[in-house]
């Protein structure tokens, strides 16, 4: 019993060193495997920072940039990152937020604080960013510092370096703050008093436009950001359409005044906090003179299934659209029942099955005229057969059809 007791020990003993083995493996292989998702380059000259993100096997591609504040104490060569710090004192004293050491005492970080408070951070310093000012560490946003605090993991390859090229991705343009407030624009804290702020757009309106006018869609609109300066150019447009009341709107290019319908634009900005700003108007496009009538080939017409293809089909056309002058004449083909019939954009009719369907002819121009095609389709069989009987004299011949 003791040996049996001695032997199931001893067993426990393996099945633990064994268990815990393993797990710390495959973590040290999880850290390598994340330290390698990123690499980061960081341009001393131009203050930049540009992250690659790898994308096939050692291949990485330029991610993400951010302009930065080095300094003449910051190194140049290839660095493992190596620990991180939510808050951390620096030199003065003064304190960084989201700090990411590269090596020594030369860190990524937040512009820097006067006490561990995000509401008393140097305005001045902040303004900085994009110039050299710091003692030797990489300075950040802490928009920009708490990305690679999430992102990068222990081990990422940091590479510093001097060049007159900002990098693949170019240098972004830094955001100035007009006046001591002691908050980093870019924190996403809740409580930071700039996410109170947005962009406006101002000048959008709905209108309606005489046929064929030349159209400026940006005309008049302006755009703010959040701290006021003009980003009018910045303005993007998202355009659609519908020709009649109960369409869907499709998304198109532009605004076209040679095709009438109702034009839903969107104007919307997005200023450097990446806060986004709005605007959506309707703009009517009218025809200079509405359809009155349309005219069709045919009111009634019958199709046969199970025959030859020929006998299945129609060619329904309009003949004629008054007044002559109308801006606009073209007109959309719908049938009352798909199942029975279908037709084309041309016109072109198509029998499915036997019944009876309605085929409308609509006008374009927002007139509201239309015409109408009874159509009815039946079975080969009941196709109905001429006399093939034709007497003439005495003699008999026979006309096949």
């Amino acid at each position: 019993m003791k040996k049996l007791k001695n032997m199931l020990i001893f067993v426990l003993f393996l099945v633990l060193a064994f268990g815990a083995a393993v797990p710390a493996g495959a973590k040290s292989g999880k850290k390598v495997q994340a330290s390698k998702q990123y690499q980061i380059r960081v341009n001393k000259q131009q203050n930049v920072v540009t992250v690659y993100k790898r994308i096939k096997g050692k291949k990485y591609k330029p991610y993400k940039a951010f302009s930065c504040s080095t300094g003449a104490g910051t190194p140049t060569g290839t660095f493992p990152m190596k620990e991180k710090m939510r808050w951390h004192e620096l030199d003065g004293p003064t304190y960084g937020q989201y700090c990411s050491r590269i090596c020594g005492r030369i860190l990524f970080h937040s512009v820097w604080y006067y006490r561990p408070d995000k509401s008393a951070q140097s305005y001045v310093q902040y303004n900085r960013l994009g110039t050299t000012a710091s003692h030797g560490c990489v300075r950040l946003t802490v928009w920009d510092a708490k990305w690679i605090y999430d992102h990068c993991a222990t081990g990422t390859k940091v590479v510093i370096y001097n060049s007159s090229n900002p990098g693949p991705l170019g240098k972004p343009k830094t955001v100035k703050v007009s006046g001591y407030s002691g908050w980093d624009p870019t924190d996403p804290d809740p409580a930071n008093p700039y996410q109170r702020k947005q962009p406006v757009l101002s000048g959008a309106k709905k209108k309606t436009i005489r046929f064929g006018k030349k159209i400026k869609l940006k005309k008049g609109v302006r755009a703010r950001d959040s701290y006021g300066k003009n980003i009018t150019s910045k303005i993007k447009l998202r355009i659609c359409h519908k020709a009649l009341k109960k369409d869907k709107y499709t998304k198109v290019k532009k605004v076209n005044a040679r095709v009438p319908g109702t034009y839903k634009i969107t104007y919307s900005v997005t200023d450097i906090l990446r806060h986004t700003a709005k605007k959506t108007v309707v703009w009517q496009v009218r025809p200079k003179k509405k359809v009155s009538s349309i005219r069709l080939n045919c009111q009634a017409v019958t199709l046969y299934v199970g025959g030859k293809p020929f006998e299945a089909q129609r060619r329904l056309r309009v003949t004629r659209i008054t007044p002559k002058k109308a801006s606009y004449k073209k007109v959309r083909y719908q049938s009352s029942n798909k199942k029975i019939v279908t037709v084309s954009r041309n016109g072109t009719l198509r029998a499915k099955k036997r019944g009876t369907a309605v085929i409308r002819v609509l006008a374009l121009d927002g007139s509201g005229k239309k015409a109408v095609c009874r159509v009815n389709v039946k079975r080969i069989s009941e196709k109905p057969v001429k006399d093939p009987v034709v007497v003439s004299g005495s003699a008999v011949k026979v006309k096949l059809k």
